[in-house]
């Protein structure tokens, strides 16, 4: 059975899933805008998927509802987490985000770089095992969810080799953020694949905010440079 969340947008799935002989039910739910139990490698496993367009995946990243919320737990509810993003985009010469629509290529306005986002949405693949998927249009996205739905739906040992599924420790981060992590998050050259670690190393945000530059080097990944520019950072009024 395919759950989808009633809200605006998601809704707009169940007439086309339908159409494709899938069995339905809209149901709302606390994280993703749709769900399914799945068969997994040692037994059934709960598959959820996050579907945004380009615009509302901004708007929930600027807002801090997508890393603050909506992925924590879709990552705490699912063994297998899905986002799926409707829009095609690129970047532009000043490394602004473009996206397709009908008049062809227009900017978004945008606070964000491109960059900024593709290595983004890396860091939530590699770290945090989010299947990242993209799609052209309303059509194509639910032709998506049918796929990702079917593949679930066979028995795990009936795909080709097996394939174990992997969950990174530091998806704990994410999961649960400390305060710690929340400032350390802000400071220059600090991404998220360093919190954890920074979380090891000091005890409380006033030791972290008084360390020195040869302190934040022994945390595993952070440079001279960057250890000097958090405490330049630290030290601006």
């Amino acid at each position: 059975m395919l759950y989808i969340d009633p809200r605006e947008g998601s809704k707009e799935l169940v007439e086309p899933l339908s159409r494709m002989g899938l069995p339905v039910r809209v149901e709302r739910m606390e994280y993703g805008d749709v769900s399914f139990v799945g068969s997994g490698p040692d037994g059934p496993i709960g598959i959820g998927i996050e579907y945004k367009t380009v615009g509302d995946l901004l708007s929930s990243w600027h807002d801090g509802r997508l890393l603050g919320h909506q992925l924590p737990g879709m990552l705490n509810s699912y063994s297998i987490v899905y986002l799926l993003i409707e829009g095609s985009i690129s970047g532009d010469s000043e490394d602004g985000i473009r996206e397709w629509g009908r008049r062809g290529w227009s900017t978004i306005r945008s606070q964000t770089k491109y960059s900024t986002l593709m290595g983004w949405l890396q860091t939530i693949r590699t770290l945090y095992g989010v299947h990242v998927l993209t799609t052209a249009n309303l059509l194509t996205t639910a032709v998506q969810v049918a796929a990702i739905y079917k593949w679930w739906e066979k028995p795990y040992a009936s795909h080709g080799s097996p394939v174990e599924i992997h969950t990174p420790d530091l998806r704990r981060g994410l999961l649960s953020p400390t305060r710690i992590m929340k400032v350390a998050h802000t400071f220059p050259g600090v991404g998220l694949e360093k919190l954890p670690d920074i979380e090891e190393k000091f005890g409380s945000i006033r030791e972290m905010v008084n360390a020195d530059a040869a302190e934040w080097m022994t945390v595993p990944g952070i440079g001279r440079k960057t250890a000097q520019g958090i405490v330049n950072y630290v030290e601006i009024k």
